[in-house]
């Protein structure tokens, strides 16, 4: 009898100590995850602010894209979540793995992430048609809601639904890199292919990291079978409700969103280090501006623009200040940049306090 008691014990005791360092592995994943949600979404809202304060330097409708685009993303992994704190401790069963929960929501947010982001690169291509910059979001919406509304939730067609709901985010993301890409080859203008090549790094990071995104969304719904122990796990909670590859994007996204920010405020601080105030920067240009008008040959009206373009204004508002078309203030810009020999506005309003 003692025998067995000890025998007992002895296993009674394994156990405990299996369960404790499951239960310390467990906190530990938990402990990993919910920092690494933090961190993406505190990236997101500081972009966000960062473009906020670049908005109201400049008043330029690119960060209001930026601020709506990293906004909307952040509440997107707010929700998310939301979802694991819900489904803390509890089973995940396959329907839940391989369902889409909330999808108007995701589909909502999603649109809103990625037409900002279209919105983005039609400025920056100076794409201007207005069916054209709607058109991708109501067919990214239109597309997944055809997949939800038409195409079972339930086996063989739960994995096919889920990976058709998220494949249009890539291709939406495609859609864009190869617009611009094809823009870029069509233009002929050497200034302005220039221009439109400084934004390459874009383009070397985010291609391999969109074919991750397709990678890993292929490989969490149709080659990884979740055992009755996955189940029962944290790692099936937390990998089946995101995507790693595409919050690594976003974080590079972040990167390049909060540099263009950082360049228009230090423009500005630029021009206000260099007068001592923002009312005696006006002073400051009036008193360089005919020197380096003259200096690179600008007309009367190039020298008003070029003012304009110091103060830290877009096309848009240099085109409602002077009561022009917005073609004509793009045609000057243009010109005013192939006289001083800059490929970007950064590098003009840099040339332009150089004179001092």
């Amino acid at each position: 009898y003692n025998h067995d008691a000890r025998r007992m014990n002895r296993r009674l005791s394994l156990l405990v100590r299996k369960v404790a360092l499951h239960g310390k592995k467990r906190e530990g994943m938990e402990t990993v995850f919910f920092y690494y949600t933090v961190i993406v979404i505190a990236v997101c809202l500081a972009t966000a602010i960062s473009a906020l304060g670049a908005l109201v330097i400049t008043d330029s409708k690119k960060f209001v894209y930026i601020i709506t685009m990293f906004v909307l993303y952040a509440f997107d992994l707010v929700v998310i979540f939301e979802g694991e704190y819900m489904n803390h401790g509890q089973a995940v069963s396959l329907p839940l793995y391989y369902g889409i929960e909330d999808w108007p929501l995701k589909m909502i947010l999603a649109a809103g992430v990625l037409e900002s982001a279209w919105l983005i690169a039609c400025d920056f291509v100076g794409e201007k048609r207005m069916a054209l910059r709607i058109a991708p979001a109501i067919v990214f919406c239109t597309a997944d809601c055809l997949v939800a509304l038409f195409i079972p939730e339930a086996e063989p067609f739960w994995q096919m639904r889920q990976m058709l709901f998220y494949s249009a985010r890539e291709a939406f993301i495609a859609f864009i890199l190869i617009f611009c890409a094809i823009r870029y080859f069509q233009e002929k203008d050497p200034l302005k292919r220039q221009r439109m090549l400084s934004a390459k790094w874009v383009y070397i990071i985010g291609i391999p990291l969109t074919l991750c995104i397709v990678v890993e969304n292929s490989t969490m719904i149709f080659l990884w079978v979740p055992s009755e122990e996955d189940l029962h796990s944290l790692v099936l909670l937390y990998f089946s409700s995101r995507n790693f590859s595409e919050n690594t994007l976003m974080l590079v996204c972040a990167f390049f969103a909060i540099r263009s920010c950082w360049r228009s405020l230090s423009s500005r601080a630029e021009l206000v280090n260099q007068a001592g105030s923002i009312a005696e920067s006006h002073t400051y240009i009036e008193s360089l501006l005919p020197a380096y008008a003259s200096k690179h040959h600008l007309t009367e009206r190039e020298t008003e623009i070029m003012r304009l373009i110091v103060q830290g204004k877009d096309n848009q508002n240099i085109a409602s200040e002077l009561h022009v078309a917005l073609g004509t203030v793009k045609s000057h810009v243009h010109n005013i940049m192939q006289k001083a020999g800059k490929t970007n506005r950064d590098d003009l309003i840099k040339d332009f306090w150089s004179t001092l």
